[in-house]
């Protein structure tokens, strides 16, 4: 196995009928078909958003947010993984339908106010004429190259939903997709995240209202050191950047050498 010579799209055999792609998949309408995908979650700038014909009946959510150390991946975590979690697990007959109590940007499902990492858009690209409602529902999560950040996401959704730590469940999404990596700023989240039990947010208000809740103080701890460093400047950030891309570099070298040893 050549970890560089990887399937555009690959099922995460952990959880059926989840799958992480790059871009060029959501833009093959065959390929959606073959997989059975009905939701999409699209993590990219909004320049390279991918718009997915809309006769597939597919619903889209749109998550803008870069490939940079800097990112504020932990505000959409918790979001991303409940709007995979209502996708998963709803039936695909009833979401064919035009109500819109089942359109993401609606449901007010736990977590959907954390989808933000800059911004999030939601679309419901869906006509029932044209789903196959004899298959459940099929999610894919994609970036630009499926590697770091739908990778982070696909991370995170083992990690929450099987309670595992980073490095445990990094290694269960690289089973089904060699060169998941998330940059080096996206695993320093992913860790505090585990240490905050899954959550950016102390305990709700009495009566479970999302606008009352308020960050725990590890997340602010974060924004703050996040801040210092932006404080610097753009030569400080573009040193870090740097230094982010030379680590997933030498991750995807120990990791291509780890399987070239398996192999022999």
């Amino acid at each position: 196995m050549n970890i560089f010579q990887v399937e555009a799209i690959s099922a995460i055999q952990e959880v059926p009928g989840l799958y992480i792609s790059d871009i060029s998949v959501p833009r093959k309408p065959e390929v959606l078909r073959e997989h059975g995908i009905t939701h999409v979650l699209s993590l990219t700038s909004r320049r390279d958003r991918p718009e997915i014909a809309r006769e597939l009946g597919i619903e889209q959510l749109h998550v803008e947010i870069e490939d940079n150390p800097f990112e504020d991946l932990l505000l959409a975590l918790e979001g991303a993984c409940a709007w995979i979690d209502n996708a998963l697990n709803t039936d695909r007959a009833a979401t064919a339908t035009d109500d819109p109590s089942n359109r993401i940007g609606e449901r007010g499902a736990k977590g959907n106010a954390t989808l933000p990492a800059s911004r999030a858009d939601a679309q419901s690209n869906q006509t029932a004429e044209n789903r196959d409602d004899s298959r459940g529902s099929a999610v894919l999560v994609h970036c630009l190259q499926g590697i770091s950040r739908s990778g982070a996401i696909i991370v995170a959704y083992l990690m929450r939903s099987k309670a595992l730590d980073y490095e445990a469940a990094l290694a269960l999404a690289q089973r089904s997709r060699a060169i998941i990596t998330p940059n080096s700023g996206f695993v320093d989240q992913l860790r505090l995240w585990a240490q905050m039990r899954y959550t950016i947010y102390r305990a709700e208000a009495a009566d479970g209202s999302p606008d009352e809740r308020k960050a725990k103080a590890e997340y602010e701890a974060w924004k703050e050191n996040r801040g210092i460093l932006l404080s610097r400047g753009e030569e400080a950030k573009q040193q870090a950047t740097r230094k982010s891309m030379a680590d997933m570099a030498a991750k995807f070298g120990r990791r291509r050498l780890k399987l070239k040893e398996e192999e022999e």
